[in-house]
């Protein structure tokens, strides 16, 4: 289970080899107020989104040691005058998904090289809400994404991120 507020993520977990009154905890603490973090267990590390320069970080998880941060990067072209407001690992994909205060939903990917070291792939805009998107998420076995905004529509994009068919206009005052 992962708690974020301003400035801190907990993290409570059952241990590998721990009895069932046993349980890992860890900590990322960031000078930044975390807007959005999401964990990549195909990778064992955390991606955070905060209110910086560099407003993307990726924690690298440790059995024996705090979570230690080995990635930071910008999305430039995303993060000008705005925030991100929501990352989701979408698995199938190998894609995170963001999205931000000024309605952008993007995608990006995350690698690992041979040497041990993390990257991303340059972020690919997908679509633009009118405001603020409040939540990404997954249909479960249907392939689908789904960005939800304060302007009041729902959008469903399908595995290549194209969503512009698939929008739903029932809501006046936002859907969150």
């Amino acid at each position: 289970m992962m708690c974020v507020s301003r400035h801190r993520i907990n993290f409570v977990t059952p241990a590998a080899t721990a009895t069932s009154a046993q349980i890992a905890h860890s900590t990322i603490e960031q000078r930044s107020r975390i807007s959005s973090a999401e964990y990549v267990r195909e990778f064992d590390i955390t991606v955070t989104a905060s209110l910086d320069k560099l407003p993307l970080r990726i924690y690298q998880h440790n059995s024996k040691h705090p979570p230690k941060q080995v990635f930071q990067c910008a999305l430039q072209g995303f993060h000008d005058d705005t925030c991100v407001t929501c990352l989701l690992w979408v698995a199938d994909e190998r894609k995170m998904w963001g999205a931000t205060r000024s309605g952008k939903v993007f995608t990006f990917e995350i690698f690992k090289e041979n040497s041990g070291a993390y990257g991303t792939r340059p972020a690919k805009m997908i679509h633009q809400h009118g405001t603020v998107v409040t939540k990404l998420f997954t249909i479960p076995n249907g392939g689908s994404t789904i960005s939800t905004s304060l302007d009041g529509t729902v959008r469903i994009y399908d595995k290549t991120g194209a969503g512009r068919d698939n929008t739903l206009r029932a809501h006046k005052l936002g859907v969150t």
